[in-house]
């Protein structure tokens, strides 16, 4: 006689305030990633996330949204220029 199959292993969403997006806790105790748990939204232009009447500069969307550049864009395209910052994210901001 055959032993009987494994139960299918099932999984839970993590809880995101303490996982990651798209983190998902298997029942044979391990963690990986799923698409139905991933709960990231991207920008879709700047809004008032935060509720107080004002959209401050975390709240805006920037280049990717075909607004003025953040300051965290800015900064990235000026360690772009001097050197300091390297690789794909330099493309995106733009070099000289």
């Amino acid at each position: 006689m055959e032993p009987p199959p494994p139960a299918p292993i099932t999984f839970e969403c993590g809880d995101p305030s303490l996982y990651q997006s798209g983190t998902a806790i298997y029942s044979d105790g391990t963690t990986g990633y799923e698409p139905s748990c991933d709960t990231y939204v991207p920008p879709t232009g700047s809004q008032d996330q935060n509720g107080d009447g004002v959209i401050s500069g975390f709240e805006r969307c920037g280049m990717a949204c075909g607004e003025d550049p953040t300051s965290g864009e800015l900064q990235a395209q000026f360690g772009c220029e001097q050197g300091y910052i390297t690789g794909p994210l330099c493309d995106e901001v733009g070099r000289p």
